[in-house]
Order: structure tokens, then C-alpha cells, then sequence
């Protein structure tokens, strides 16, 4: 049977982690990594934003030596779309270090994602 670890999802939700904040998650809570929103694309504007806290989380996890995996909350329902989002990924993930996979996330019914 496969290890099971404890990770978390962050975005800006659960606002900007100082370093103080993730090593007390991972001595309290034992986390062993954590997901990240990169960014998303906004419903009104249909244009790919960085999410607020991004930055700041990402470079705490790293400082503490969280492996980290990112996503995008997308709501592209073309290729074009897509395209658009991935480049902006892709943009700002240069210069880092991500150790896990890189997710897109696709839920959005009002925007015909799924039926």
C-alpha cells in the first residue's frame, strides 16, 4: 500500500503564509507540501490575473523547504483560450523552482466547461 502525505491548497483565500506560518504547519500539522493557485482567469474581465499571494507564498514555502506544486483556475473553453492561459503560466513560472506537478483546474459550469 502506497505512503500517504499531508499537503495543502493554498491561494488567496487563505491570505499570504509567512515563514513562521508554514513551518508551524509542517511541525503542528505535519504538511509535507502544498499546492499552490499561481493564478486565475477573472469571470469579468476573461483575462489571467496572479493570484495576490502567489509571490509571497511561494517564496516562503521554498524558504522552508515545502516542495511545491502550482495550478490556475481556468475558464478557458477554446484552444485559444487555453493557449492564453498557459503562456501566462508558463510566463510566471520562470525562475522557479516547482518539484511538483503543475495543475490546471477546470470546474467552472457557467462558463461550459462541463455539462
Amino acid at each position: 500500500m502506497g505512503t500517504k502525505l499531508f499537503g495543502i491548497d493554498i491561494s488567496y483565500y487563505q491570505s499570504k503564509i509567512s515563514i513562521q506560518g508554514f513551518q508551524n504547519a509542517i511541525n503542528k500539522s505535519g504538511v509535507k507540501f502544498v499546492i499552490m493557485r499561481l493564478g486565475y482567469t477573472g469571470s469579468s474581465s476573461l483575462s489571467p490575473s496572479l493570484d495576490s499571494t502567489f509571490e509571497t507564498n511561494y517564496a516562503n514555502a521554498v524558504k522552508v523547504g515545502l516542495p511545491v506544486g502550482i495550478y490556475y483556475y481556468s475558464l478557458a473553453t477554446n484552444k485559444q483560450e487555453a493557449k492564453k492561459e498557459a503562456e501566462f503560466v508558463i510566463a510566471h513560472l520562470k525562475g522557479k523552482k516547482i518539484t511538483l506537478p503543475v495543475y490546471i483546474d477546470m470546474e467552472d459550469s457557467a462558463h461550459r466547461q462541463y455539462k
